[in-house]
């Protein structure tokens, strides 16, 4: 049958007109029937002669094209195409001429403006006597928007994929971001510029720094190195921790910048802002859902591997400083025996050229070679308290201390030290709360510190001590993040490289040619600021010069410095009597030389036998001067058992381990002072006569 016996009421179908007069009514209701169907097809048809003018449409057509039936019988094909589709509709037609069939896709516009996409599958076909075309429109717009969301989903996971396979290939971070952004540019659908950054935030302070870009222009790639939170578009999403898009045109405008805007989705893992993702726009653009659900999807995957290589680090971190605590641990057992050995020796050495030289002529030629033995005896004890300090052995007496006062007090022998080609600056405030340290230590941490900065500098310069109070620092924890003390040593000299100061303080580390430092110098100062709760750090720029920052707590409200103690008398008491006992016989015989000389009447003995010494001296003992560790007996129990003896006994205890628990499980009296070996006549007669004094 064909088309042409379905043709509507009022037409000149012969069929139907037969169908009226009743001759063949089998044929009518077969019409009938066949236009029923037409017009009940879910799909929308339409009935159009060769040169576009529609002669027929069912339901289907009429409802999603908005037309009634008579409106839209009045239409031509070209009516209800987009104007793109139109070429396309008139290649199909010549086609239909010549092959009777064809199949297109083409956009058609609805009648309140919508437009949807349409399958049309299209055959000539003879239509109340005459050729037509016979065209079936299928809506395929919702195919198409299920496969594009299809094809969406799989480039997503297909990104994520190899965000993830990076991460897991451990590519170099900013390899990896690099590689993000030049994925992200290559999907076609994601509709920005293909330009873009990758910011992440510095651990140091409320800063993003540029790690990786795409398709910027020189001028905004260096404007964008360094961006403040908070500041342009960028900082803003960082410091609010929500997307951010800036439609209209940058707020800051570089000289050869193309006009954009921004879509920039900040990276946060646990509520804290890792950084940033900045993707382009044209000006006014608007990104549509599944463009900003892609964009959160990279920034979430990239949360996770920023998260957790940052938790890699932190965990090798702390490896790093197991290790360095336990070879430190190491180290400072090692240090502490050799120091009581080392340390008996050099009392000797030192005692005895002290005496030596104190029965010498001054113009006598021997006192230069003495001399020397002193400086170079001074030199192993100086080296032996950097290590023992390095490796924080070195027994620690903080005391409230106003560091202005320190400063003030090394001054003079500072100047003396740098030399008359440098110039010494002091800054220092004499109303800062006081801190806790060691005065000994706290000095040689200035002493090193200028030392330093005098042989960062070849030939004249500027080495700068200041000394303020320090604000809390935004971002920072510890003691930089509440109110501290501050002392800062600057020089103008060379500056440290980027690729050292890494490695600045650690032990036996030195820039300084061979023989000219033991790389203890710095390891020291750290270990003492950071037994004294405090923090130390450098700056530095080459060619310029560097600034070591130490910061100190200040100590609780209401303490304030103690006046340093007045020296006692070195004279001893009239007819005051020692008794030394050590098992090292030639530091006894030193020490009991220059007591001696000093006015005291003198006993010696070794360990144990001191009990029996004590007994068969007739007279007063008013001082023991015993060693802590000795092969029968230690210096505690002896000095308990002779005070029972000799009540009111004075007791000075004397030890080459620079921290009493080194030298076994025995707990030093609270009432004996230590004397530290190696030690110089000065200290050991002060000690005994502030001891009885």
């Amino acid at each position: 049958m064909s088309i042409a016996q379905s043709c509507p009421p009022g037409s000149s179908d012969p069929a139907r007109s037969a169908a009226v007069e009743g001759p063949e009514p089998t044929l009518a209701k077969i019409a009938r029937d066949f236009h029923d169907i037409f017009d009940h097809a879910a799909d929308a048809m339409i009935i159009h002669d060769l040169d576009g003018a529609l002669l027929e449409v069912n339901r289907a057509a009429c409802d999603r094209l908005g037309y009634t039936r008579d409106v839209l019988l009045q239409k031509r094909v070209a009516d209800l195409l987009a104007p793109e589709a139109l070429e396309g509709f008139l290649q199909g037609v010549e086609r239909l001429r010549t092959d009777g069939y064809g199949q297109i896709d083409s956009d058609i516009i609805t009648r309140d403006g919508g437009r949807f996409t349409a399958e049309v599958a299209a055959r000539v076909v003879e239509f109340c006597g005459a050729p037509a075309v016979l065209a079936i429109a299928r809506d395929i717009g919702r195919h198409r928007e299920a496969a594009e969301e299809i094809r969406q989903a799989r480039d997503t996971q297909a990104a994520i994929a190899a965000i993830l396979r990076l991460a897991l290939e451990d590519t170099p971070l900013d390899e990896l971001l690099g590689g993000v952004l030049q994925l992200m540019m290559s999907v076609p659908w994601l509709g920005v510029e293909r330009r873009g950054v990758i910011f992440l935030a510095s651990r140091d302070a409320p800063v993003l720094e540029r790690r990786a870009s795409y398709g910027l222009e020189p001028p905004l790639r260096a404007m964008c190195e360094r961006v403040p939170f908070g500041r342009c578009h960028c900082g803003r999403a960082a410091a609010s921790g929500a997307m951010h898009v800036g439609k209209a045109l940058h707020e800051n405008v570089y000289d050869g910048v193309q006009p954009h805007g921004h879509c920039t989705v900040p990276i946060r893992m646990g509520g804290v802002t890792l950084g940033v993702i900045t993707t382009y726009l044209a000006p006014n653009q608007e990104l549509k859902p599944e463009q900003v659900e892609f964009l959160r999807a990279v920034s979430d995957t990239l949360a996770g591997v920023l998260a957790r290589r940052r938790a890699e680090e932190e965990r090798e971190r702390a490896g790093e400083q197991l290790r360095q605590a336990q070879k430190l641990d190491a180290l400072g057992r090692l240090a502490g025996g050799v120091a009581h050995d080392f340390n008996n020796v050099l009392s000797v050495i030192l005692g005895t050229a002290e005496a030596a030289c104190a029965e010498l002529r001054p113009e006598d030629p021997l006192r230069d070679d003495l001399d020397e033995i002193l400086r170079s005896g001074r030199r192993g004890a100086d080296l032996t308290r950097q290590l023992l300090a390095f490796c924080r052995r070195e027994v620690s007496r903080p005391e409230i201390l106003c560091v202005s006062d320190v400063v003030s007090g090394l001054e003079r022998m500072l100047a003396r030290l740098i030399g008359e080609n440098l110039t010494l600056t002091t800054k220092r405030s004499g109303d800062l709360r006081p801190v806790s340290i060691d005065r000994a230590q706290l000095e040689q941490v200035i002493v090193n510190l200028v030392v330093n900065a005098r042989d960062a500098i070849h030939d004249s310069g500027e080495v700068t001590i200041a000394v303020s109070d320090g604000a809390p620092e935004s971002g920072r924890s510890g003691v930089a993040g509440g109110s501290h003390l501050r002392l800062t040593v600057t020089d103008t000299g060379r500056g440290i490289a980027p690729e050292i100061l890494p490695h600045i303080f650690e032990p036996f580390f030195t820039t300084k040619e061979n023989g000219k430092g033991t790389g203890l110098g710095l390891a020291m100062v750290h270990g003492i600021v950071e037994s004294a709760g405090g923090e130390i750090d450098v700056t530095s720029s080459p060619g310029v010069g560097s600034t070591f920052c130490v910061r100190l707590p200040f100590t609780e409200a209401g303490e304030t410095p103690r006046p340093p103690k007045r020296p006692a008398s070195m004279r001893a008491p009239v007819k005051a009597t020692v008794l030394i006992v050590d098992d090292e016989p030639g530091l006894r015989r030193v020490a009991a030389r220059l007591l001696a000389r000093a006015g005291w009447n003198v006993l010696e003995a070794v360990g144990k036998d001191a009990l029996a010494v004590s007994r068969a001296h007739a007279g007063s003992i008013e001082l023991l001067l015993s060693d802590v560790v000795m092969p029968d007996i230690s210096g505690p129990r002896l000095a308990e058992a002779l005070r029972a003896e000799r009540p009111g006994l004075r007791v000075v205890l004397m030890s080459g381990y620079p921290d009493p628990a080194l030298a076994g499980p025995q707990v030093l009296p609270p009432d004996v002072p230590l004397l530290h070996k190696p030690f110089r006549k000065q200290e050991l007669l002060a000690a005994a006569a502030a001891a009885i004094g």
